[in-house]
């Protein structure tokens, strides 16, 4: 398991920064704190991007649901 250096959270979406690793890594947040990366992005615009991309194809299947 890597360590975060940051994690930031949109829904149950996340972008993760581990520490000693210039990537990005979108992936599910889950109720439980824990996190599945599936795509690395180079750099942080490249990530928010993505996350904008994917974001509502997820919302249109009811795949992304709102945390309380």
């Amino acid at each position: 398991m890597r360590s975060s250096e940051i994690v930031l959270g949109f829904h149950s979406l996340c972008l993760v920064k581990p520490v000693e690793d210039d990537d990005w890594y979108m992936g599910s947040l889950y109720d439980d704190g824990s996190i599945g990366c599936w795509t690395a992005y180079g750099a942080l615009y490249e990530a928010l991007r993505g996350l904008q991309q994917i974001e509502p194809p997820l919302r249109a299947a009811g795949l992304l649901r709102a945390r309380a």
